[in-house]
């Protein structure tokens, strides 16, 4: 098979899909503007209508899908697609509700602050329908380590995996998180760290007196303030994943739809500058203006960042819809790799992307320590991240150089 048919198809949670073309890339960004417009989406000259339900799937539409083709808006649609997915969601939404009221009793008895972000919150607060945004855990942020172990136990967490240390085989290590699952649904708690690692944190660790609460009732766990949480949103799709899909700019667009009167746009504007995370942040808000809602606000870029060409090159529509920067197994070292050095050349005549590169820099390296030291991986991966070991580690010390010869470009 030669490296361009190789490459032609590839696999996203379970499904072997070609590469969308631009006629298939056009009709769902046609079906999310329906939704949204609230009306009739018409399948009949789609080719591969099996194709399109799989990509809506994938990309976390099958529940809005669901709703549409049961209430009859769905024109030309093949019989009940995805409209298990409408319940599925809505039954997991519920199971999820009872564990959340289950933390306010803990949080109210023990004191403990916390505050509840993206899933859970957007589809109880945001979309007022539990059946349409599917969601895989619950994000919980709480002021200390032992605060969240505290609120594990009472639980009934049998254990729980440090993130930071022993992070599950295959993926990231997370510094600052435990996760564990309770009656089959996961939970994964930020807490905070004298130590800022990444932009998530430093956003969590400033605006902490604003996030974090001692909840009374579940509408107190599950309506984060709407500024605060679009800018958590956009740190969540754009540092952690770059953007890989729909869902996340859907989330985006719904609740500065329903929030706008809440949402100070100049405050968000100053904090992505603070954070020196404007130009990610304002290619995603002209991707949701461009090709989902007029509607939707632009974000400022008062000046260039270091990597805005290749920012650009990820918010591509085909891009985002073939999942290109997906983060998968064995497929972020690339990614992060390609994230850094991409740019490198036009380092020190270009502003830097502070948080980014310290991200793309540690959970490079982080990836590359945790393949040497597990046990079950390939003779030949370890070799390999063996060679590229040393290269990450002259790769940090540049930037450190750099950082150290020109401290008012950093």
């Amino acid at each position: 098979m030669s490296l361009r048919k190789k490459h032609k198809f590839f696999n996203l949670n379970g499904y072997s899909l070609s590469d969308i073309t631009q006629n298939e890339a056009n009709s769902i960004f046609d079906f999310i503007n329906s939704w949204l417009h609230e009306q009739t989406w018409d399948m009949g000259k789609i080719g591969d209508k099996e194709k399109i339900l799989n990509y809506l799937n994938y990309h976390g539409l099958g529940g809005i899908f669901g709703k549409m083709n049961l209430e009859g808006q769905i024109i030309n649609s093949p019989n009940n697609s995805l409209q298990q997915v409408y319940f599925t969601n809505s039954i997991n939404h519920e199971k999820t509700l009872s564990l959340c009221k289950k933390m306010v009793e803990i949080c109210a008895l023990h004191k403990i602050p916390i505050s509840i972000l993206k899933g859970p919150a957007l589809s109880h607060d945001v979309f007022g329908d539990s059946g349409l945004r599917s969601y895989g855990d619950i994000d919980i942020f709480t002021d200390t380590r032992e605060n969240a172990i505290k609120l594990l136990t009472e639980l009934g967490s049998d254990g729980f995996n440090d993130k930071g240390e022993d992070a599950f085989t295959g993926r990231l290590k997370d510094p600052h998180k435990l996760s564990t699952v309770i009656n089959g649904i996961e939970l994964e708690i930020m807490y905070l760290n004298d130590q800022v690692i990444d932009p998530m944190h430093e956003f969590l660790s400033r605006n902490r007196q604003k996030i974090l609460a001692i909840p009374e009732k579940l509408s107190d766990l599950l309506s984060p303030e709407p500024s605060i949480h679009l800018v958590f949103l956009l740190l969540h799709m754009g540092v952690n994943h770059l953007c890989s899909r729909l869902i996340w700019f859907i989330d985006l667009i719904v609740l500065y739809k329903e929030k706008k009167l809440c949402i100070d746009i100049e405050w968000i504007n100053s904090e992505l500058k603070s954070l020196e995370l404007e130009s990610l942040s304002s290619e995603i808000s002209i991707f949701c203006k461009q090709y989902l809602s007029d509607e939707f606000p632009l974000i400022s870029e008062h000046s260039k960042q270091w990597n805005s060409s290749f920012i650009r090159f990820t918010l591509m529509p085909k891009s985002v819809i073939n999942a290109r920067f997906k983060l998968k197994k064995g497929g972020c070292l690339h990614r992060y790799l390609i994230l850094f050095l991409y740019p490198f050349v036009n380092f020190l005549i270009g502003n830097t992307d502070r948080p980014i590169k310290n991200l793309a820099m540690q959970r490079t390296s982080n990836r590359l320590s945790h393949g040497l030291r597990s046990s079950s991986g390939k003779v030949s991966y370890i070799a390999s991240i063996a060679l590229l070991l040393p290269i990450s580690w002259l790769i940090g010390l540049s930037f450190n150089v750099i950082s150290f010869l020109y401290p008012q470009r950093g």
